[in-house]
């Protein structure tokens, strides 16, 4: 029958980095080698994979090399399974590694279990910088002991098998192949399901272990996105949905519950370079597969957020939704079916800052029952010695609808208020939901002094004690030795549970007196100097008694930027001088905003500091913001930053409209780098900047954050054959030529690597130097880049040349529309080669000149450009 107990299937491409692990790891199974084949199947692989994996085949006889043209993944696992001759199959790839008993214990798993099951699965393991992972796949909830799980039982829905961690029973001319199809990218889960489904039944060994390397260099999320594969997964799905007319099984309609999820959370899911029209067919096509799908499928499913799982429900009928209210709580009916109930709403404190005479709350009721009722009502209940009173809060839209996701996955409501606490010493809330008074629940975020995990629910500001209760506050007079005393009480707590954290905060916390001024300034790791470093040299010659340390991320030499007085006040981000500068600080001032760029400690330990944290975060920005990202930097997503600078009229109005900022939370001054931009010093030559901006889909990241370059890649994008098209143009060398024009091309940083790829040769076109002086240009070419915002600022002519707009459109660059379209921006914009060169050359026609239109785009597009834009960030902050 068979000639061997098991066979290995070893896919190989470019990847002699990682295959000698792997081979080795196979050489140390202990099952007995005469039972065992190895099939090293070489697709056509251009490195040096190949000649490692014959010298293993010429050491070792059960390696059995084959080699063949490139076909990919898919096909050259069908080339093994048709070449298996062992009586079960398993599949490992290049990079990854097997544990030692694991090919023993599945044969042997599979000789006790073989009439019953067709397939079996074993623990899959992630691996990083060889160290194996705690954090595993859900599936192993339920996967709790070794056996044969019948998979239309309820328990079983959610083991969704969908690697190839995975045993197959070899059958022969009647095997199951992987599908081929261009552009499919779950193969694997097919595969899986197409098994599975004939005898619903999937065996678990526990024996055995498939240790998956993450490698520390990727690219393999932009395979998934919906540009690439939107139709062949909807087609996979629909054909696997229509071949169950009566009732989909539940583990099936969880397999497709678990793909929406992770590809809305990740936003990867919908198509958004359609048209509007196709675009709507898309989502439906979507929402008519999960009418199929049971509702305690999806409430049950672990890996999918409550507000999301009533998201997926309002997709496939809202109108059958309906919410009662009583005096017990709120819930959500869908004929007559409870689906959902809360007998509190929760209210999530983003913000929570005290000053002398009150409190600024800000805040947003956070229930999956608002995107199904009418607008509630959220009152504060005010108690005070003398009085009482109830206020009705005013309700506005919250970024927190963007619940984890970038698109819209909820209603949710966001409540700002100030609260006189001298005036009232207690405050509660509770909501109106149908008529019916609905008590409310406090939760904290992460940058709150009453963080949510930590057993504090007091602290002191300016002789007050407030203390939190399950929906309200309490705000008594206090003293110092009461507030010592707490402290100490908290301190014997935390040294008990977490005495790493205690030693810590006694380390850091309180360490410099409350009387010094401390500001701190931030711009990015590996950026050289910015906004950040511009106010500070300001600042620091203002004798005002305030202390100021800049604070550096990274080892670039920056000396000679700072004069020998304030070489002293550079300290070095994560230290422990810059811990204790951070608690103590009356300022944070930073180019960046994302919080990891200015506060020293993890995310996770922080909740027990902020209590001892009081200063006022101050965003400088870094460029002009006008890409669409309502989920990261809105008013009440930055929370912990208080208040933030503008450069324009643009912003003024967008930040208030669209990003939930108050006029008082804006500082209208200009970032501090433009009182360095000379507008009247601008000396334009016949010279054109051309400076596209990186995209996130053409570049890998390692485990580090870092970047790096894949030429292959790059030169097979749309976006390097346009851009190389338009740089080797006939018609515009002429044109420069005739005109006596030049023309600079000049990279983002992170894409340099692939300069060379461009072959410029030509005298009138050539790369640009790493720093170019903007102001000697009479055209500048971009795209999305906020670069542009400088060349507006100097009144340089413009136009704007997007190659992959349908790729920008898809979201393939972290967003994926413009507050400011390109349409409506300072220049023509071109799609194409052709059209970029026509464009251009017409530009050159006209002098270098915008048009008119143009022009007055440009003329009051920025609120001041007098030099004097670090005087107003300090008067309005001092």
């Amino acid at each position: 029958m068979f000639k061997y107990r098991i066979s290995v299937i070893v896919p190989i491409y470019n990847v002699e980095k990682y295959i000698e692990n792997c081979l080795k790891s196979l050489v140390e199974q202990t099952i007995n080698k005469d039972d065992l084949e190895v099939l090293l199947i070489n697709d056509g692989s251009p490195d040096n994979s190949e000649a490692i994996c014959r010298q293993y085949a010429e050491k070792y006889p059960f390696f059995k090399l084959f080699s063949k043209e490139n076909e990919g993944l898919s096909k050259t696992r069908n080339f093994g399974i048709e070449h298996a001759q062992g009586k079960y199959f398993v599949f490992l790839d290049p990079d990854d590694e097997l544990t030692k008993e694991s090919l023993q214990n599945l044969a042997d798993f599979f000789d006790k279990y073989e009439d019953e099951i067709d397939i079996i699965t074993y623990k899959i393991v992630p691996v990083y910088n060889g160290k194996q992972s705690e954090s595993l796949h859900y599936r192993y909830k339920y996967l709790t002991r070794e056996g044969i799980y019948d998979l239309t039982k309820p328990e079983n829905v959610y083991v969704t098998q969908t690697n190839v961690n995975i045993c197959v029973k070899n059958q022969g001319k009647d095997n199951i192949l992987f599908d081929t199809t261009e552009n499919f990218r779950h193969e694997d889960q097919k595969y899986n399901i197409d098994i599975v489904r004939k005898k619903m039944k999937i065996g678990y060994c526990t024996g055995a272990k498939y240790l998956y390397t993450k490698n520390p260099t990727s690219f393999t999320n932009t395979i998934f996105y919906s540009y690439y594969i939107f139709e062949t997964t909807m087609d996979f799905w629909e054909e696997l949905f229509a071949s169950y007319p009566d009732r989909v099984p539940p583990y099936i309609q969880a397999m497709y519950v678990n793909d929406i999820n992770w590809k809305s959370k990740t936003d990867i899911l919908l198509p958004y370079h359609y048209e509007k029209d196709e675009f709507n067919r898309a989502v439906d096509r979507i929402c008519n597969l999960l009418k199929r799908v049971d509702d305690e499928v999806i409430i049950k499913h672990p890996k999918v957020e409550v507000p999301h799982r009533y998201f997926m429900i309002g997709l496939k009928d809202k109108s059958a939704l309906d919410v009662k209210a009583g005096c017990c709580g709120v819930s959500l009916f869908k004929e007559d079916k409870p689906l959902f109930y809360e007998g509190t709403i929760p209210l999530t404190v983003c913000r929570f800052k005290v000053d002398s005479e009150k409190v600024y709350i800000d805040a947003f009721a956070r229930s999956p029952i608002f995107s199904f009722c009418e607008k509630p009502k959220v009152y504060m209940h005010l108690s005070g010695t003398n009085s009482t009173e109830t206020v009705e809060l005013d309700l506005e839209n919250s970024a927190w609808d963007y619940y984890h996701a970038k698109i819209k996955t909820n209603k949710f409501w966001r409540i700002r208020f100030n609260w006189d606490y001298k005036k009232y010493g207690g405050i509660y809330f509770t909501v109106i939901i149908g008529g019916e008074r609905i008590p409310v629940r406090l939760e904290f975020i992460m940058n709150t002094p009453f963080s949510s995990g930590v057993s504090r629910n007091s602290i002191f500001r300016f002789g007050y004690e407030f203390t939190q209760k399950q929906n309200g506050f309490d705000c008594v007079k206090s003293s110092s030795a009461a507030e010592k005393a707490y402290n100490n009480n908290f301190e014997k707590s935390l040294m008990l549970t977490k005495p790493r954290t205690f030693l810590y905060r006694k380390l850091c916390a309180n360490k410099i007196s409350s009387e010094r001024r401390i500001w701190l300034y931030y711009d990015c790791k590996n950026v050289f100097k910015d906004n950040g470093y511009y106010q500070f040299i300001h600042d620091f010659e203002i004798d005002d008694g305030v202390e100021r340390y800049y604070v550096v991320n990274d080892s670039m030499d920056r000396s000679s930027l700072f004069t020998s007085a304030q070489k002293k006040h550079i300290i070095k981000f994560g230290s422990i001088k810059h811990k204790k500068l951070f608690l103590a600080s009356e300022k944070i001032i930073t180019a960046f905003a994302e919080y990891n760029n200015y506060n020293p400690f993890i995310s996770g330990v922080w909740k027990y500091y902020t209590d001892v944290f009081k200063a006022e975060i101050i965003y400088l920005q870094h460029g002009v913001l006008h890409a669409f990202l309502p989920w990261k930097y809105s008013n009440d997503r930055l929370n912990a930053i208080d208040r933030e600078v503008i450069s324009t009229t643009f912003e003024a109005r967008n930040m208030v409209e669209n990003y939930g900022f108050r006029e008082c939370d804006l500082i209208p001054s200009g970032m501090p780098r433009y009182d360095f931009m000379d507008v009247d010093s601008v000396v334009s030559e016949n010279k054109i900047l051309f400076a596209p901006t990186w995209r996130k889909y053409l570049i890998g990241v390692d485990s580090s954050g870092g970047f790096f370059a894949s030429p292959d890649k790059f030169k097979n994008s749309v976006f390097f054959k346009e851009t190389y098209d338009f740089l080797h143009s006939e018609e515009l060398e002429k044109c420069l030529e005739e005109n006596d024009w030049y023309l600079d091309f000049k990279l983002h940083p992170i894409f340099a690597d692939y300069a060379p790829l461009y072959e410029l040769e030509s005298k009138r076109i050539r790369v640009a130097e790493k720093t170019v002086d903007e102001k000697s240009y009479k055209i500048f070419i971009t795209d999305f880049s906020s670069f542009c915002f400088d060349f507006v600022y100097l009144k340089i002519t413009m136009m704007y040349f997007v190659p992959d707009n349908e790729m920008f459109r898809a979201g393939m660059n972290d967003y994926r529309k413009l507050d400011l379209p390109l349409e409506e921006g300072f220049g023509p914009l071109a799609l194409n080669a052709n059209q970029a060169v026509e464009d251009l050359c017409s530009l050159i026609s006209r002098g270098g000149e915008p048009e008119p239109v143009y022009q007055q785009r440009m003329d009051g597009f920025f609120i001041n450009k007098d030099k004097n834009c670090r005087d107003r960030i300090y008067n309005a902050i001092k």
